[in-house]
Formats: structure tokens, sequence, C-alpha cells
């Protein structure tokens, strides 16, 4: 295996610690989550430190790879991409291609914000077309550049349609 410079080693290093430790909070937790470590007030701040500074939480306005490692932890996708290359739900419980430029989503019930706040159709619409519209200069621009239009056809489905056919489209909701 070579060698990575130690700058990158380092980086990787954090990203890779980051990112274990809701699994490292949630093992020094007791059975019950509500209940505060024995004489301790419960916590509702969580402060973490990070190897470099983030510029923004969203994805979109990439700026670094901190942003990515604290975005994947608090975001997701419609769509996820299993350790065999395949389309996992995410968001998304279930999808179709109607035709070779439609894809229908249905959006998964019970998902909130942070806030509590329901996820809706209407919410997705307004993320993808972020990405969509004329003009776009986000991260993800150059993905959404043959999408047509973004719909909320249903109180939980998406339908996203394509300029023209784009076989790899399917994994950009990724």
């Amino acid at each position: 295996m070579a060698e990575l410079p130690l700058s990158r080693r380092s980086i990787l290093r954090s990203a890779a610690l980051v990112a274990a430790l809701p699994a490292f909070l949630a093992a020094c937790g007791s059975d019950d989550a509500t209940a505060p470590p024995s004489g301790q007030a419960p916590l509702d701040t969580l402060r973490v430190a990070l190897p470099s500074s983030i510029g923004s939480l969203d994805a979109g306005k990439e700026a670094g790879i901190m942003n990515y490692v604290v975005a994947l932890l608090v975001q997701e996708a419609l769509v996820g991409v299993g350790q065999d290359g395949s389309l996992q739900p995410s968001l998304a419980e279930s999808w179709t291609r109607k035709d070779a430029t439609t894809y229908v989503y249905r959006i998964r019930s019970g998902v909130t914000f942070s806030d509590g706040t329901p996820l809706t159709a209407a919410d997705v619409v307004a993320s993808l077309n972020l990405h969509a519209k004329e003009g776009s200069t986000t991260a993800f621009a150059y993905a959404y550049a043959d999408v047509d239009s973004v719909e909320a056809t249903g109180a939980s489905e998406v339908t996203i349609k394509l300029k023209a056919p784009d076989a790899s489209f399917a994994w950009t909701p990724s």
C-alpha cells in the first residue's frame, strides 16, 4: 500500500474519527437515552472539534472535505448506493422509471427535520430545484443540468422529468 502524504493521511484519519463519533457516543450511553449520566445535568449541546473549519452545512456550497464529512452526518439523499453499487432506499422508499425521461420517487413516511417538522414532497422539490433551476451555481448543478422539471405529484411523491434520456441519472439523487 502506498504511503499518503502526512497532511492527507491526517485529514482522512480525522474524517474517519468524525464519522465514527455517533457510534462512539451511542456506545458510551446508557440504556435510557433520556437519562443524563450519574450526577450530571442533561446535555443540550454537542461540540465536536474538527481538524479544519467548515464554511457551510450546505453540501451544495462545497468548500472542502470537512464540509462533506459533516453534511454526510446530518443530511440524507433520495437514494443511497449499496456496497455492491446498487441503488438503495434512503429518503425515497421506492422509485420507478416510468419512461426514458421520467423518474418517480415515493418519499418515506415519518421523516422529520431536526426541529421535528415532517418532510414533504414540496421540501424535496425545493431542494432539488436549487440544483436543477436554470442558472444554478450550486456544486451539484452540473448533475441536474438535463432536468426539465421537478414536481410534487402526490403527497409523498416527487416526479423528475429529464430533457433527454440519461441512463446514469438514476444515481444522481444519491
